[in-house]
């Protein structure tokens, strides 16, 4: 993959993987992510959610979560192009992260 915006290298060595469980809805204005994943190298993060159009809003309810794994690990799985800067840099600890996030757009108020 290559993009000057991105990156001032092409970028080389990615281990990219993903899945879901979702549904769409017929007419565009709905998804569900009953379960997702995205790996990139040992970096794994598990998400899911909603999203509803409706008439006058737009409502989105989201969940993440990373999973526990070493700094230098995770540091490893990106792709050096993306951080040359931080090239020959060493990492202490563990990265580990969750959340949700929902939100409202318009007049419509969600039952979340």
């Amino acid at each position: 993959m290559s993009s000057p915006k991105l990156a001032t290298e092409p970028l080389r060595g990615i281990e990219l993987a993903w899945r879901a469980k979702a549904e769409l809805g017929l007419d565009g204005r709905s998804v569900h992510v009953a379960e997702g994943a995205v790996d990139l190298g040992d970096i794994h993060l598990e998400l899911g959610g909603s999203y509803e159009r409706r008439d006058d809003a737009h409502v989105l309810e989201a969940r993440f979560e990373v999973a526990l794994v070493p700094c230098e690990q995770a540091f490893e799985s990106i792709p050096k192009a993306l951080v040359p800067l931080l090239d020959g840099t060493r990492f202490a600890g563990s990265l580990w992260n969750q959340g949700a996030c929902p939100l409202r757009h318009g007049a419509a108020r969600p039952n979340l």
